[in-house]
């Protein structure tokens, strides 16, 4: 008799024990819309959605809590529009790192982001930044010299 009810308060503490375990480190909540997630994300709870914006699908994962921030796994899981040198970020991530109480798009500030998502990122504004300047040399060469002349005249 004895045997059966220690055998008994066993698996029921092994039970409560994997119980405690999925909730404590693999349950999320999966979300349907982004307020749903931003307010898990205000709290830092772990919750996962997917948002659909014009030009990208970006989902967001929240990771849970690390030095009194909350960090957040962002990822583009398809460019749908837009320059072809985008497409290459397709399945690639970011941790954010944001305050707690946020419901800040983590994409929205790249200085508390890091990841192969925010050098790719980068890499294309550096792009895009240069092809600007060499596309309008020519305008601000003359702005300059014009300046220049007037400046000494």
């Amino acid at each position: 008799m004895k045997k059966g009810i220690i055998i008994s308060i066993i698996v029921v503490a092994s039970i409560l024990a994997i119980v405690g375990i999925y909730f404590t480190w693999f349950f999320q909540y999966s979300c349907s819309d982004l307020n749903c997630f931003q307010a898990y994300q205000e709290k830092c709870a772990k919750a996962i959605v997917i948002r659909e914006a014009d030009t990208t699908t970006w989902q967001y994962e929240i990771k849970g809590e690390k030095n009194e921030l909350c960090v957040i796994q962002t990822t583009i899981l398809k460019v749908k529009e837009g320059q072809i040198d985008r497409k290459i970020l397709e399945g690639t991530s970011m941790d954010c790192s944001l305050p707690l109480g946020s419901k800040t798009l983590p994409e929205n500030d790249l200085n508390k982001c890091h990841g192969i998502l925010k050098e790719g990122i980068q890499q294309i504004i550096i792009k895009n930044a240069h092809a600007q300047i060499l596309a309008n040399i020519g305008k601000v060469s003359s702005e300059l010299e014009g300046n220049i002349s007037n400046m000494f005249s």
